[in-house]
C-alpha cells in the first residue's frame, strides 16, 4: 500500500519521495522506478544508491537528469558523466567541472563523447575559425575563455 501511495505522489512530483518510508529509499528497484516517473526522486534515495555507480548509470538511462543527484565522485566519472552526455548533451551541467572541459573540447573537434581517450588533453583543441552563428559563436567564445584558462592555469609554476 505505501508502494502505490508514494508511486502516486512521485508521479505528481519526484520531490514527494523525500517523504517515503527510508526502506523505499534503499529499495533499488523502487527507485529506478520512482526516477523513471520523476528524476527528481534520486534527490531523495539513499545516499548508497546515489553513490553506487551501477545503480547510478540505470539511472541516467531512465533519465539523463538523474545525473545532478548522483554523488560528486560519480559526476567526476568520466563513464557517467558520458552516458549522460551522449543521452543529452545538457547533462554537462552537472558534471564535474574536470569533465565539462574534456567533453566540451571532443565536441569542438567533431568527437562524440563517447570516443573520448583517457589521455585526452585541452592543449591539442583548436577551435574553428570563419564564419559562424550567433549561437555558435556564444558558444565557442564561452569555450575559448574556458579553454584560455585551462592552459594559463597550466603554465603556472
Amino acid at each position: 500500500a505505501d508502494y502505490d501511495v508514494v508511486l502516486a505522489a512521485v508521479r505528481l512530483d519526484g520531490r514527494a519521495f523525500q517523504y517515503a518510508a527510508p526502506a523505499l529509499k534503499k529499495d533499488r528497484t523502487f527507485v529506478l522506478i520512482a526516477v523513471e516517473e520523476d528524476w527528481r526522486a534520486l534527490e531523495f534515495a539513499d545516499t548508497t544508491l546515489r553513490m553506487d555507480k551501477g545503480f547510478v548509470l540505470a539511472a541516467i538511462q531512465k533519465d539523463w537528469r538523474a545525473l545532478e543527484f548522483a554523488d560528486n565522485k560519480l559526476k567526476a566519472d568520466r563513464e557517467v558523466v558520458i552516458t549522460a552526455v551522449s543521452l543529452d548533451e545538457r547533462a554537462l551541467e552537472f558534471a564535474d567541472p574536470s569533465l565539462r572541459m574534456i567533453v566540451s573540447a571532443a565536441d569542438l573537434r567533431g568527437e562524440h563523447p563517447t570516443n573520448i581517450k583517457e589521455d585526452d588533453e585541452m592543449k591539442d583543441v583548436v577551435l574553428p575559425d570563419g564564419p559562424e552563428t550567433s549561437t555558435s559563436t556564444s558558444h565557442h567564445s564561452s569555450l575559448r575563455r574556458r579553454l584560455q584558462a585551462h592552459r594559463d592555469a597550466e603554465r603556472e609554476p
